[in-house]
């Protein structure tokens, strides 16, 4: 006779291997469904969202391009005109989650290649604030990163001609993401040690991305571009440098959250060891992470004024703590970067965002929903 004691340890194995088997599918649909109340919500808390929505449907409807905010995010605004036109936010919001979920699915295959904790990896990523935040918008955010993620997996793949194109596809998503040939140009010299690599991942990417800027050139000329470009860039930008620092420093711990920069400090510092040796080494996926993140801050120094403007140091930074980090510190900080995102510990008013004021408040995707449920939508579609 089979007793209720023997069935349940059978059930729990049953279990335990289901979720080895196919933990990837249940983590992309853990994705669908914690993005869900975000579909419905309009086209986003960020005011950008929504001139991008704007843009769109004049496209849509008048077949003139007109930007949504300078210096232009050409592909987005394009690709965003028939999915506003034809199903407004919630389709073009559920657009963005399919890229998401294929910018999973590159991150996986990426960490199935370099990375040492391959699920704790693909996690950490799926469920970061800042990926969380923005998989459920209309902006250009995760879009830009999907093709990002798709130029660093294509060198891994000694493909520096499709590498070349990604990137400048993201960069038309997305113009300052065309950074990122920085630290590609040194996987590719890294891999290969062949001059003319190098020469075809630069000329690609750049050939893509000013095919990608066309409408813009069209329609300022490229030296009126460049001037209402920098006549923007010169009114956001802090007036001096220690606003800079200050801003810097407070969105960088709140990109990850306080706990979790904790942690990540504390792994890094523990690790600095095998760090150092890696770099003596040139090990290639390990330079190429610490260049791409150091580029990216130094990037958002100049201009840190929205956490997500970090997003592309992200997948560096987490293969850079993959290096670093036993399984269990991993661990803990993934738990805390997913809690970040439900609840933060903050130092300033989060009314006045002045006023030195430590307190406990809804982390950044739960401000994101609210922010977006307040909002009255342009259109119910």
């Amino acid at each position: 006779m089979i007793s209720e004691a023997n069935i349940l340890p059978a059930r729990r194995n049953s279990i335990a291997e289901i979720l080895k088997r196919h933990w990837l599918p249940l983590v992309l649909a853990l994705t669908v469904l914690t993005r869900i109340p975000f579909l419905w919500t309009g086209y986003g808390a960020d005011y950008d969202a929504w001139l991008v929505a704007k843009s769109g449907l004049t496209l849509w409807n008048t077949g003139i391009y007109h930007e949504s905010r300078l210096p232009g995010y050409p592909l987005h605004e394009i690709v965003s005109a028939p999915l506003v036109g034809l199903g407004g936010s919630v389709l073009s919001n559920s657009a963005t989650l399919v890229i998401t979920l294929i910018a999973i699915l590159v991150w996986s295959k990426i960490v199935q290649k370099v990375g040492t904790h391959h699920k704790l990896l693909v996690v950490a990523f799926a469920f970061a604030p800042v990926v969380w935040q923005h998989s459920a918008v209309t902006l250009d955010y995760m879009w830009s990163m999907l093709f990002v993620l798709v130029a660093v997996y294509a060198l891994l793949d000694s493909r520096v001609l499709l590498s070349g194109v990604a990137l400048g596809l993201a960069a038309g998503f997305r113009p300052s993401n065309f950074i990122i040939i920085i630290p590609l140009a040194c996987l590719t010299y890294l891999q290969s040690r062949r001059p003319r690599q190098l020469a075809i991942l630069l000329l690609s990417a750049a050939t893509v991305s000013a095919i990608s800027f066309t409408p813009l050139i069209y329609k300022f000329g490229l030296p009126g571009w460049v001037i209402a470009t920098q006549a923007k860039m010169s009114d956001v930008t802090d007036p001096t440098m220690s606003m800079r620092v200050i801003s810097f420093t407070y969105r960088l711990i709140y990109f990850v959250g306080p706990i979790s920069m904790v942690v990540a400090v504390y792994s890094l510092w523990r690790g600095r060891g095998s760090l150092k040796g890696a770099m003596q080494s040139r090990e290639p996926i390990l330079v190429t992470s610490i260049v791409g993140t150091i580029v990216v801050l130094l990037l958002f120094l100049w201009l840190p004024l929205e956490r997500a403007y970090l997003l592309p140091a992200f997948p560096f930074l987490l293969l850079i703590l993959d290096k670093v980090s036993s399984t269990r510190t991993f661990a803990i900080f993934t738990m805390c970067l997913i809690m970040s995102a439900l609840v933060n510990f903050d130092v300033i008013d989060a009314n006045t965002r002045r006023t030195f004021h430590p307190n406990i408040h809804p982390g950044m995707v739960i401000e994101e929903l609210a922010n977006r449920k307040s909002i009255a939508p342009l259109d119910r579609k």
